[in-house]
């Protein structure tokens, strides 16, 4: 297994084998004031060698500004199985966790995925815009 890529969007979900995104791919939160709310989705895509299919593991999502931890870790535990006729090729399943919360301040924020030892990171920065 191999983690293919992390994103994070303002919505998403997975259907069928196929990543549906909407605002995706964004480094930049603007707020006019903190703690300030956000929706989010977290993308995850794995690539998945046939042998490995049918077996449920555990993806965590941990989020952090600096050393402190914003949220509590989110676990997705994911069924990988493989498709009607597959042919023994890697499949790349896609996990998708769609949350909101508030960020305390503005800042570099540090968001990171784990599966079976493997880690893979995203960072995006809040900053507070003035309104005029």
């Amino acid at each position: 297994m191999e983690i293919d890529f992390l994103q994070i969007a303002d919505a998403a979900e997975a259907v069928n084998g196929k990543l549906y995104m909407l605002g995706g791919g964004w480094t930049r939160f603007n707020a006019p004031a903190f703690p300030a709310p956000v929706r989010l989705a977290i993308c995850l895509g794995l690539l998945v060698d046939s042998y490995e299919l049918d077996r449920l593991r555990s993806v965590t999502f941990s989020l952090q500004r600096d050393t402190t931890k914003v949220i509590p870790d989110i676990r997705v535990d994911v069924r990988m199985s493989a498709a009607a006729n597959a042919t023994p090729v890697r499949q790349r399943i896609s996990v998708v966790t769609n949350t909101a919360f508030a960020l305390p301040g503005p800042g570099i924020y540090h968001l990171t995925a784990t599966v079976d030892g493997l880690s893979e990171f995203v960072e995006f920065e809040a900053v507070q815009i003035l309104q005029q």
